[in-house]
This record gives structure tokens, C-alpha cells and sequence, in this order.
């Protein structure tokens, strides 16, 4: 039954089902059962390699941080807390995301999407505002209720960040990010 494997298919992470858009909504409640036995002993496999992966990515976050702080003030970049130096022990930085100074440029936030596309870099949205989600519309929940998070979920993108990524490629997603941004600013 097709529609029965629709709802499995959305049961088996999260509840989350993908929208066109590339956001995501929550529908109900869900889990997170797609890890198979092959992919568990590959993951068994790269848990090997996750000290030096992580430290790779704290290079590659660094690099962001160098890159994208200088301007940050000025463009009205938020970007993610640093944790203090020698102490990111415990931080995987699996993401790095900064928020978009949405209010200041012209452009949607797909907009942006679609020119660091255009660039060949890709951005990940990874943060919804859980109340607006017909999982929680469904329970009363509004627009407004939470302008905080909702303010957070429409603003942030995720750049670029695996393992296997150089710091010319953080350079250029950190440099293409300002270069839409500064060239989106309203006058």
C-alpha cells in the first residue's frame, strides 16, 4: 500500500517528512530505526577514524571562524558560540551554521540556497521551529507563540562541513556566503 509506505517511510525518522522546498515538517511522532546491520558495521568500522575526523573538523570550523568572523559585525552575521580555546573536547561540530541577516538583505534565505548552488556549494537547512509543525499546530500551537525560534529557523543555513574538505574549500563557501550577503545588503 503506497500511502502506508509513505507514513512508514516518514514514521522510521522522526516523524519528518521533507518538503519541496527542502525545510522540513513534522506530521507526528516518529523514531529513528534506519540504521541497518551493514550500516551499523561500517559505522563500527569509522568510529576508528572519528578522533582524527573531529579534529579535522575543528581545523575546517577554525578556518570558518577565521574567514567569516572579521565580518561578521558589519554584515550582521551570527555565527555559531566558540568554545573556548583547548576545550573542544566533546564538541564534534557534525554542523556549522550561521544565521542570515535576513532582515538587512534582499534575498530569501532560498534564494541564497539556490546562488551557493549555483556556486556548486551546497547549504543544509536543519533547524524548523518545532511548534510550527503540523505536529504541534495540530495541539494549538501559532506563528509568534516562539519568535525567538522561529526567527532561528528561518535564518539558519548550515555550510559546508565533512571530513574530507580543504581549507581552500572552507575558504571559498566562507567567501561566496559574504560575497550573496554583501551583495544582497539593502541600501
Amino acid at each position: 500500500d503506497e500511502a502506508e509506505a509513505k507514513r512508514a517511510e516518514i514514521l522510521r525518522f522522526h516523524g519528518i517528512k521533507r518538503l519541496p522546498d527542502g525545510t522540513r515538517d513534522v506530521d507526528y511522532p516518529g523514531g529513528k530505526f534506519n540504521l541497518s546491520d551493514i550500516a551499523a558495521r561500517l559505522g563500527l568500522e569509522q568510529l576508528k577514524h572519528l578522533d582524527q575526523w573531529c579534529a579535522k573538523r575543528r581545523t575546517l570550523v577554525d578556518h570558518y571562524f577565521s574567514t567569516l568572523e572579521p565580518y561578521a559585525e558589519t554584515l550582521s552575521i551570527s555565527l555559531p558560540a566558540k568554545a573556548p580555546e583547548g576545550e573542544y573536547k566533546g564538541h564534534s561540530w557534525n554542523m556549522f551554521c550561521i544565521l542570515l541577516p535576513l532582515p538587512r538583505m534582499s534575498i530569501t534565505r532560498k534564494q541564497f540556497i539556490d546562488e551557493m548552488a549555483a556556486r556548486k556549494i551546497g547549504i543544509g537547512i536543519s533547524y524548523e521551529a518545532m511548534h510550527l509543525s503540523t505536529l504541534f499546530r495540530n495541539k494549538g500551537h501559532r506563528d509568534g507563540a516562539f519568535p525567538n525560534s522561529e526567527r532561528i529557523a528561518r535564518e539558519t543555513v548550515a555550510l559546508p562541513l565533512f571530513p574530507t574538505m580543504t581549507l581552500a574549500d572552507v575558504e571559498r563557501a566562507a567567501n561566496d556566503t559574504l560575497d550573496i550577503i554583501r551583495k544582497s545588503l539593502k541600501p
